[in-house]
């Protein structure tokens, strides 16, 4: 099933990191870039888990 996660959601995945974490890690390459849906920017939560799980080395 294809699901989206807003940012909070993501920064909530994250441990609670701020949004400037967020922003700094999309920038260098260590996130996924956000598509607009609306006002928000949402990412599909295989790619954020994906690229959460080469953060912390799994």
């Amino acid at each position: 099933m294809f699901r989206l996660i807003t940012d909070k959601q993501l920064r909530q995945k994250l441990g609670g990191c701020s949004e400037m974490t967020i922003w700094h890690l999309r920038r260098d390459g260590k996130l996924p870039k956000p598509k607009k849906l609306g006002n928000r920017n949402v990412t599909p939560e295989d790619e954020a888990d994906k690229a959460i799980a080469e953060l912390v080395g799994l």
